[in-house]
Protein backbone atom coordinates (compact mmCIF):
# COMPACT_ATOMS: atom_id res chain seq x y z
CA UNK A 1 0.00 0.00 0.00
CA UNK A 2 1.37 3.09 -0.47
CA UNK A 3 0.99 6.20 2.21
CA UNK A 4 2.80 8.96 0.24
CA UNK A 5 -0.07 10.82 -2.02
CA UNK A 6 2.43 12.37 -4.08
CA UNK A 7 4.18 9.04 -5.01
CA UNK A 8 1.65 7.43 -6.22
CA UNK A 9 0.46 10.53 -8.23
CA UNK A 10 4.58 10.19 -9.80
CA UNK A 11 3.22 6.44 -10.55
CA UNK A 12 0.34 7.33 -12.34
CA UNK A 13 1.81 10.26 -13.97
CA UNK A 14 4.64 7.40 -14.80
CA UNK A 15 2.27 4.77 -16.31
CA UNK A 16 0.29 7.35 -18.17
CA UNK A 17 3.70 8.49 -19.87
CA UNK A 18 4.68 4.97 -20.60
CA UNK A 19 1.23 4.18 -22.14
CA UNK A 20 1.24 7.71 -24.70
CA UNK A 21 4.69 7.05 -25.45
CA UNK A 22 3.95 3.48 -26.26
CA UNK A 23 0.95 4.87 -28.29
CA UNK A 24 2.64 7.47 -30.08
CA UNK A 25 5.34 4.36 -31.25
CA UNK A 26 2.32 2.52 -32.55
CA UNK A 27 0.87 4.74 -33.89
CA UNK A 28 4.09 5.76 -36.00
CA UNK A 29 6.40 3.85 -38.84
CA UNK A 30 8.63 0.84 -37.02
CA UNK A 31 12.00 0.71 -37.64
CA UNK A 32 11.40 -1.89 -40.45
CA UNK A 33 9.62 0.44 -42.15
CA UNK A 34 11.56 3.54 -41.70
CA UNK A 35 14.29 1.53 -43.31
CA UNK A 36 12.32 0.72 -46.20
CA UNK A 37 11.21 4.51 -46.71
CA UNK A 38 14.58 5.64 -46.58
CA UNK A 39 15.86 2.97 -48.84
CA UNK A 40 13.33 4.35 -51.23
CA UNK A 41 13.99 7.84 -50.93
CA UNK A 42 18.10 7.04 -51.46
CA UNK A 43 16.72 5.90 -55.28
CA UNK A 44 14.35 9.11 -55.38
CA UNK A 45 16.58 11.29 -54.74
CA UNK A 46 18.70 10.68 -57.98
CA UNK A 47 15.40 11.63 -60.21
CA UNK A 48 14.57 14.84 -57.75
CA UNK A 49 18.56 16.06 -58.00
CA UNK A 50 18.19 15.85 -61.94
CA UNK A 51 14.96 17.66 -61.72
CA UNK A 52 16.79 20.26 -59.80
CA UNK A 53 19.38 20.56 -62.52
CA UNK A 54 17.33 20.23 -65.78
CA UNK A 55 14.65 22.42 -64.53
CA UNK A 56 16.29 24.91 -62.53
CA UNK A 57 14.05 24.10 -59.53
CA UNK A 58 13.50 21.73 -56.91
CA UNK A 59 10.13 20.04 -55.80
CA UNK A 60 9.10 18.14 -52.55
CA UNK A 61 8.64 14.65 -53.25
CA UNK A 62 6.24 12.27 -50.57
CA UNK A 63 5.23 8.54 -51.09
CA UNK A 64 1.55 8.07 -49.76
CA UNK A 65 3.05 5.39 -47.76
CA UNK A 66 -0.36 3.76 -46.64
CA UNK A 67 -1.33 2.66 -49.91
CA UNK A 68 2.49 1.02 -50.46
CA UNK A 69 2.86 -0.29 -47.23
CA UNK A 70 -0.55 -2.37 -47.20
CA UNK A 71 0.23 -3.63 -50.58
CA UNK A 72 4.17 -4.40 -50.02
CA UNK A 73 4.31 -8.22 -50.66
CA UNK A 74 1.98 -8.49 -53.40
CA UNK A 75 4.72 -5.58 -54.80
CA UNK A 76 7.55 -7.30 -54.02
CA UNK A 77 5.83 -10.61 -55.82
CA UNK A 78 5.25 -8.71 -58.62
CA UNK A 79 8.60 -7.38 -58.98
CA UNK A 80 7.62 -3.83 -58.29
CA UNK A 81 8.77 -0.98 -56.16
CA UNK A 82 7.95 2.45 -54.66
CA UNK A 83 10.43 4.35 -56.32
CA UNK A 84 10.12 2.05 -59.50
CA UNK A 85 6.85 3.32 -60.54
CA UNK A 86 6.95 6.68 -59.10
CA UNK A 87 9.95 7.04 -60.90
CA UNK A 88 7.60 7.26 -64.45
CA UNK A 89 6.73 10.87 -63.19
CA UNK A 90 9.71 11.88 -62.17
CA UNK A 91 11.42 10.89 -65.65
CA UNK A 92 8.26 12.27 -67.25
CA UNK A 93 8.99 15.79 -65.62
CA UNK A 94 12.72 15.56 -66.90
CA UNK A 95 11.44 15.01 -70.32
CA UNK A 96 9.21 17.84 -70.41
CA UNK A 97 11.82 20.32 -68.88
CA UNK A 98 14.61 19.23 -71.45
CA UNK A 99 11.59 19.93 -74.10
CA UNK A 100 12.12 23.30 -74.56
CA UNK A 101 13.36 26.33 -72.13
CA UNK A 102 9.27 27.35 -72.10
CA UNK A 103 8.66 23.93 -70.64
CA UNK A 104 11.56 24.12 -68.09
CA UNK A 105 10.14 27.12 -66.77
CA UNK A 106 6.30 26.16 -66.67
CA UNK A 107 7.21 22.81 -64.50
CA UNK A 108 9.98 25.10 -62.34
CA UNK A 109 6.51 27.66 -61.42
CA UNK A 110 3.94 24.86 -61.93
CA UNK A 111 5.03 21.79 -59.93
CA UNK A 112 5.96 23.04 -56.43
CA UNK A 113 5.27 19.16 -55.56
CA UNK A 114 4.74 15.35 -55.87
CA UNK A 115 3.01 12.56 -54.07
CA UNK A 116 2.92 8.92 -55.59
CA UNK A 117 0.75 6.53 -54.08
CA UNK A 118 -0.01 2.97 -55.51
CA UNK A 119 -3.60 2.70 -57.13
CA UNK A 120 -4.15 -0.87 -57.18
CA UNK A 121 -4.20 -3.47 -59.73
CA UNK A 122 -5.80 -3.35 -63.08
CA UNK A 123 -7.16 0.58 -61.98
CA UNK A 124 -5.79 2.51 -64.63
CA UNK A 125 -2.91 5.07 -63.44
CA UNK A 126 -4.11 8.93 -62.42
CA UNK A 127 -2.62 12.23 -62.45
CA UNK A 128 -4.19 15.31 -60.58
CA UNK A 129 -2.06 18.83 -61.35
CA UNK A 130 -3.96 21.37 -59.00
CA UNK A 131 -2.29 24.09 -57.43
CA UNK A 132 1.17 23.30 -57.71
CA UNK A 133 0.52 19.83 -56.68
CA UNK A 134 0.47 16.61 -58.70
CA UNK A 135 -1.06 13.30 -57.11
CA UNK A 136 0.36 10.59 -59.25
CA UNK A 137 -1.26 7.02 -58.39
CA UNK A 138 0.25 4.15 -59.86
CA UNK A 139 -1.59 1.38 -61.31
CA UNK A 140 0.70 -1.69 -60.99
CA UNK A 141 0.25 -3.10 -64.68
CA UNK A 142 1.18 -0.57 -65.76
CA UNK A 143 4.88 0.36 -66.03
CA UNK A 144 6.67 2.65 -69.07
CA UNK A 145 3.70 5.07 -69.34
CA UNK A 146 6.40 8.15 -69.27
CA UNK A 147 4.88 9.40 -72.95
CA UNK A 148 1.31 9.30 -71.64
CA UNK A 149 2.61 11.10 -68.31
CA UNK A 150 4.57 14.28 -70.56
CA UNK A 151 1.31 14.60 -72.41
CA UNK A 152 -0.51 15.32 -69.66
CA UNK A 153 1.82 17.59 -67.86
CA UNK A 154 1.84 19.46 -71.64
CA UNK A 155 -1.75 20.05 -71.44
CA UNK A 156 -2.04 20.79 -68.01
CA UNK A 157 0.87 23.16 -67.51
Amino acid sequence: MIHNPNRLTQMLLSAGLLVIAASATAAGETLAQKEYWANQMDYTQRSLDSIQQTCSGSLAFTYEKASWWASKDALLAAGASPNGRCDDVLNAIINVCRSSPAAAKAVASGIQSVNCGYGGMDTGFKLNLAAGKLQYQVEINRANIGEEIEKYLKNNL
